[in-house]
């Protein structure tokens, strides 16, 4: 499954960040527990360009993909 997580600029950092782990770990833990990857998840950052994206804090993030 692909996950796509939307950024864009003064995104409070949490919102884009917790999604993340959330998908990103259950990915981890089926792969150790032996679980078929082709059925776990891929995360992705979108953005509407590629240019970095300035979270709220002014922590800059660079989108894997555009919103095309």
């Amino acid at each position: 499954m692909n996950i796509g997580l939307l950024m864009f600029d003064d995104m409070e950092l949490l919102d884009y960040a917790g999604p993340y782990e959330v998908f990103t770990t259950a990915q981890r833990m089926a792969a150790r527990l032996g679980m078929a990857t082709a059925d776990g998840f891929e995360v992705i950052s979108l953005a509407a360009t590629m240019a970095p994206v300035r979270a709220r804090a002014g922590l800059r993030l660079l989108p894997d993909h555009t919103l095309e």
